[in-house]
C-alpha cells in the first residue's frame, strides 16, 4: 500500500508543477491580452461614436489603428486561449491526483486501524 501511495505522491507533485508551470504561462501572456483587448474595446467605441456623429474623415484615420490593433489581438488570442486551456486541464489533474491519493491514504488508515484491533 505504501508503494501505491508514494506512486499517488509523486503523480500529484508532479501534477501540482505542471499547473504552476501553466499558471506562469497564462500569467506571463493575461496582461498584454488584457490591456489590447481593451484598447480594441475603446477604440471600437470610438469608431461606432465617430460613425453616428457622421466624421467619416476621423473614422477612416482611427478605422486603420483599429485594424492594426485587431491583427494584434488575432496573433495574441489562440496562445492565450491555449494557455487558459492548459491551465484549467492541469488544475483538473492536480485535483484528481489529489483526490486519489486521499483517497488511498484514507484506506491506507483504514486498514491499520483494523489490523490494530
Amino acid at each position: 500500500m505504501n508503494t501505491e501511495i508514494e506512486v499517488l505522491e509523486s503523480q500529484y507533485r508532479t501534477a501540482r508543477h505542471h499547473r504552476r508551470q501553466a499558471k506562469e504561462t497564462l500569467d506571463a501572456l493575461s496582461p498584454e491580452f488584457q490591456s489590447k483587448a481593451e484598447l480594441w474595446e475603446h477604440l471600437d467605441n470610438s469608431l461606432t461614436s465617430l460613425w453616428r456623429l457622421g466624421l467619416r474623415d476621423d473614422y477612416a484615420q482611427v478605422r486603420s489603428v483599429f485594424d492594426r490593433l485587431r491583427g494584434m489581438l488575432q496573433t495574441l488570442t489562440p496562445p492565450y486561449i491555449e494557455a487558459d486551456k492548459a491551465y484549467k486541464a492541469a488544475v483538473h489533474a492536480e485535483e484528481e491526483c489529489k483526490k486519489r491519493l486521499d483517497e488511498a491514504e484514507r484506506a491506507a488508515s483504514q486498514d491499520g486501524q483494523f489490523a490494530s484491533k
